[in-house]
């Protein structure tokens, strides 16, 4: 956790080689520990929380209240993270790709269309700004669709729908 997610997603994209299968793997990885901390932090959280303590005071089972009360109570700050942390995986992939490490020439890819049109920006500037307008409009939607699924998906809104 003490590197940033692309460095080092460079730095096993590196060890590993360039590829799709490898893309992703490594992308997984140096992602994976946000999740895992966000996870850990909330369910730490909830389970301290009054309705939580009231359904053990029940009897209902471990089960049964973390499906019922905890995960509700989780999803829509994951679903904001996974959108986010998708933005920034297609982001990295663009960044590694357009490095040369990422997916390489036979697939597409939005970083190595940057990079091919990088010599030709004088004479065709549009190989390399419909590339990254693409990029920037990926982006904005994820997030958007992101805040969007955070207020349909937030329990404590429920009234304001």
């Amino acid at each position: 956790m003490a590197f940033p997610g692309l460095l080092l997603a460079l730095a096993l994209i590196s060890i590993v080689g360039a590829g799709i299968l490898p893309m992703i793997i490594t992308l997984g990885v140096s992602f994976s520990t946000i999740f895992i901390r966000v996870v850990r932090s909330l369910v730490l959280s909830l389970r301290e929380q009054e309705f939580v303590e009231a359904s053990r005071a029940m009897g209902n089972s471990e089960t049964f209240t973390i499906l019922r009360h905890i995960l509700p109570n989780c999803m829509s700050s994951l679903v904001v993270l996974g959108t986010s942390t998708l933005a920034f995986a297609i982001l990295a992939e663009s960044a590694l790709s357009f490095l040369g490490l990422g997916v390489q020439a036979p697939y597409p890819s939005w970083g190595g269309m940057l990079a091919d049109g990088r010599g030709l920006m004088g004479q065709a500037p549009w190989l390399v700004l419909f590339p990254g307008f693409a990029i920037f409009l990926a982006l904005l939607g994820i997030n958007l669709l992101g805040d969007a699924l955070r207020d349909w998906l937030d329990p404590w809104m429920e009234g304001e729908r």
